[in-house]
């Protein structure tokens, strides 16, 4: 009878392990290779993740100090942030946000040549009128009688943008509200020859003389505007007027 036993059998001098085969040249070229691309694209995307994140912090920070001897307070303030927040996403000047910020607010860029545009937005209260001038014109720059009656408000728009007329000068269109379009319509069909003065925070900015009556609740303001002075006018027309001024100064 055959037996079987543990010599019966060639023996490996290592069972538990197979003996090694040594890579080709070119296999370990390829390898290096391969671990050289691909630390190159993950210093790419970190290099990108850094750029992306750095694009979007602010490039300009503006401070709001309220310009009052009254009393601010917390509700206040976020009305205003309201309201300018609305103006900037209105005009608009992209990326661009306000935050509270204690007593104040700060309003950042993502574009520091937004500057000049922000700190137009943010520091007129943007306070708009139509009102009865009467058969006397007023002068454009004048202060405004407060004796005068108010026919419109910011509270009558409905919407307002900047465009251009067929001859290529820059003008606010705005529509009115349902119920200020009746008013508005009344009053200027029985004051056909009469004046309506444009206002701006007490100050005349146009004062045309009714040709006709106005249906429909459109209008137009033309008044020698720039591009910018347009859609600034239409943002502060399309919103509510701050409650009182603010000074705007570079973030310390």
């Amino acid at each position: 009878m055959e037996n079987f036993s543990q010599n019966s059998a060639p023996q490996s001098s290592d069972p538990l392990k197979p003996a090694r085969r040594r890579l080709p040249a070119w296999a370990i070229g390829l390898i290096f290779i391969g671990a050289l691309g691909a630390c190159a694209v993950l210093a790419a995307g970190i290099a990108g993740f850094i750029w992306y994140n750095t694009s979007q912090q602010a490039a300009a920070t503006l401070t709001l100090i309220p310009d009052t001897t009254a009393t601010v307070s917390a509700s206040d303030l976020k009305l205003v942030q309201s309201i300018l927040q609305q103006r900037l996403d209105h005009y608009p000047l992209r990326g661009a946000k306000v935050q509270v910020k204690g007593d104040h607010l700060e309003m950042t860029l993502t574009d520091a040549g937004q500057t000049s545009t922000a700190t137009r937005l943010a520091a007129a209260r943007g306070l708009f009128q139509i009102v009865d001038a009467g058969s006397t014109p007023l002068k454009e720059g004048s202060s405004v009688p407060t004796s005068l009656k108010v026919i419109l408000t910011n509270n009558d728009v409905k919407e307002a943008k900047a465009s251009v007329d067929s001859t290529g000068r820059a003008i606010v269109e705005f529509q009115l509200t349902q119920d200020a379009t009746a008013r508005f319509f009344t009053h200027t069909s029985t004051n056909v020859g009469k004046y309506a003065a444009i206002i701006i925070d007490g100050k005349v900015l146009s004062c045309p003389i009714i040709q006709s009556a106005i249906p429909g609740g459109k209008a137009v303001i033309s008044s020698n505007l720039t591009q910018d002075d347009a859609r600034v006018l239409a943002s502060q027309i399309a919103s509510q007027p701050l409650p009182f001024r603010f000074n705007v100064m570079p973030a310390k």
